[in-house]
């Protein structure tokens, strides 16, 4: 067989390092290699069955809304004994239930030291919390959460004994998350760990881009699951999936002197859910902090600022020559101002030690996040693309050829024993933590014959290393792919009429019996044909009718029977045409006209309607008026009047004109 070339992009992320003063973080290691192909089309399936489990199975709540926000603790409505020591630490492993107590005396270690984080081999890189104001801001929202260093934050959804919420942390390692303490153990309410927590980074609105994480052991320490002190209101989460490699993860750190809190700015993005926020959107405020250490505490630090439910266990970060580390998480407040909980030399020292008894001595390859498209394909075709990624999530740095198996599954468990359909290898060194963004530019064929449903591609590493059981790339690692049969009918018309193809359509010409070009977008409240919409500033994202006479939000009209669609409504499908029973609008979405002529709905607000009198929004909610030139206020244009309005109100057709 000839040998096919496939090209691995390397992207590597930053080793941990250790250092007494922040040092300049050195630029991620970018590499290619080529890679031979062994054998490929395949079609080779092994007899058996399946025996393990899928591991990073999608574990999103299937209803988060009975999730509420984990209240901001008020501290001075609590009496503190102190009887707890803080080299005591605490672990609680979520699998078998066990409880740790462990005394670890504290080292002797500098006045400030920080350990390095990683960069992300996912997602974009952006640079937006560099300002420096010199008192903490006002929230304000993240409109790009996907994008690090914002994707780093991570929302928590927690279930306790006492009830269901939900919170904030930082990812500070591929698998570890800085949280507080109250986030892991209830001791506030009864005194009992976490029964679950699920970690989504860059969470908005319900998506999650990078999937999300499981909670496997949590940690902290007596002084809070037995004293309640605030001094030790922190925790750490190991999760079950390295998810920090897709997004990258911060360093964190100490400095034990106070002026370095009040005399640098201190960045902290988190999830406020409680009311006038609903937990939907990352908000960030930044500034320094107005007492070190706070009041009547030891290792707290305070700023002037009411925090809301839900914000809770959000790191604050230092950026030093371009490196973030962070210093402390959120942990309680008052109605008029916050308290961090700080990172000390002590608990440094034992964040390190979790991480590091989690940290394979030996080089342990993890693949993760394997790509396909198309996301439907035919039996027996080629993918047009396929890239996935490999943690080596270990202390150890290993060079050498890596095999790699591609297989097609029924289901999102790669085993064995699913369909063989292409082997591979690369060549590479790896460092300690470091990730590799595989492209593979000659992706694999599909299995001519296979049957057409739903399936799964995901990779196999065929390699000794420290776990042999975290080689496959399963459950949320793993590519769906819905295949069809090859004979099925490319072009055809449905029994209501609707001429479908599945690619593209070429001709001289095309002939619609409407006139106008719409598009599906989300809606906040219900409309109708012929509204006037505007952009929602209360729900980034969103259109609502409009609001206000010469609104600069305008955006457009509901449509009512357009000539041409761009994609389908995302709960019903239809493509129209519209009927009482399917119309161009739900309670969630509508059709947003965006060129042609369309029906509107108008008021003689502005004086009596003609045709070729410009229109705008007028104070009547979704409807619109005649445009006063002589008024001098600044309008958004809607179009211009085709028709006259006889009356108070009613409907006439307008040309749409571009915003």
């Amino acid at each position: 067989m000839r040998d096919l070339v496939i090209l691995l992009c390397l992207v590597v992320l930053g080793t941990i390092a250790v250092g007494t003063a922040a040092e300049e973080y050195g630029p991620a290691e970018v590499g290619s290699v080529e890679a031979i192909v062994l054998e490929g089309p395949l079609a080779i399936k092994e007899e058996g069955v399946e025996l393990d489990e899928a591991k990073h199975r999608d574990r999103f709540p299937e209803h988060p809304e009975l999730y509420v926000p984990m209240p901001i603790p008020d501290p001075t409505k609590r009496t503190v004994t102190i009887t707890e020591p803080e080299s005591r630490l605490i672990s609680y492993n979520m699998l078998t239930g066990e409880e740790t107590v462990s005394d670890i005396t504290p080292k002797s270690l500098p006045t400030a030291k920080w350990v390095h984080g990683g960069l992300p081999a996912r997602a974009e890189i952006g640079n937006e919390d560099v300002v420096l104001p010199r008192n903490f801001s006002a929230l304000s929202w993240v409109s790009n959460q996907e994008d690090y260093p914002w994707c780093v934050n991570v929302k928590l959804y927690m279930k306790f004994a006492s009830g269901w919420y939900v919170g904030s942390g930082t990812l500070i390692d591929s698998m570890h998350v800085l949280t507080a303490g109250h986030c892991v153990h209830d001791v506030l309410h009864g005194g009992t760990w976490a029964d679950e927590i699920v970690v989504v980074p860059a969470y908005e609105n319900g998506t999650a881009p990078y999937g999300n994480a499981t909670a496997v052991q949590l940690h902290s320490w007596t002084g809070w699951t037995n004293d309640a002190n605030w001094d030790h209101d922190m925790g750490v989460i190991d999760l079950d999936r390295p998810i920090g490699a897709l997004t990258g993860w911060h360093g964190y750190g100490y400095d034990s002197n106070w002026s370095f809190f009040s005399g640098n700015t201190f960045h902290n993005p988190g999830y406020p859910a409680a009311a006038p926020y609903g937990g939907q959107y990352m908000y960030y405020w930044y500034g320094n902090f107005d007492e070190c250490p706070a009041s009547d505490t030891s290792s707290q630090v305070k700023f002037n600022k009411q925090s809301y439910g839900g914000q809770s266990g959000s790191g604050a970060y230092h950026i030093d020559s371009g490196n973030r580390y962070v210093y402390a998480e959120l942990s309680n407040g008052t109605s008029t101002w916050t308290r961090d909980v700080c990172i000390t030399s002590t608990k440094f020292g034992h964040i390190g030690d979790f991480i590091a008894a989690d940290t394979p001595a030996t080089f342990d390859l993890i693949p993760l996040d394997v790509n396909t498209a198309p996301p439907t394909a035919i039996t027996g075709a080629q993918l047009s693309a396929m890239d996935y990624l490999v943690q080596n999530y270990s202390s150890a740095s290993w060079s050498g050829t890596v095999t790699v198996k591609v297989y097609l599954s029924t289901n999102d468990n790669i085993t064995t024993y699913d369909t063989l359909i292409q082997t591979h290898y690369f060549t590479y060194s790896f460092s300690p933590k470091s990730s590799a963004h595989v492209t593979v530019t000659t992706p694999p064929t599909i299995p001519t014959g296979t049957t057409a449903g739903n399936y799964w591609i995901g990779v196999i590493l065929d390699i000794s290393d420290n776990d042999t059981l975290n080689n496959d790339s399963d459950g949320q690692d793993a590519s769906s792919l819905t295949l069809k049969s090859p004979t099925a009918a490319v072009f055809r018309v449905d029994d209501a009429g609707n001429v479908l193809a599945d690619s593209s359509f070429y001709g001289s010409g095309f002939h619609s019996g409407s006139a106008d070009i719409a598009e599906w977008v989300p809606v906040s409240e219900p409309v109708e044909s012929g509204d006037v919409l505007e952009l929602d500033p209360d729900n980034p994202g969103h259109y609502r009718k409009s609001r206000g006479s010469c609104s600069t939000l305008v955006a457009g009209v509901v449509s009512t029977n357009p000539g041409f669609v761009l994609g389908t409504n995302p709960l019903t499908l239809d493509f129209g045409p519209w009927t009482d029973d399917s119309r161009p609008w739900t309670e969630s979405c509508a059709l947003l006209a965006l060129i042609g002529i369309v029906p509107i709905k108008v008021t003689d607000e502005g004086g009596p309607i003609q045709p070729g009198d410009l229109l705008v929004a007028s104070s009547t909610s979704g409807y619109a008026m005649r445009w006063d030139p002589e008024s001098g206020e600044p309008c958004n244009f809607i179009g211009k009047a085709l028709e006259a309005l006889t009356g108070k109100r009613g409907v006439i057709a307008v040309l749409l004109m571009a915003h």
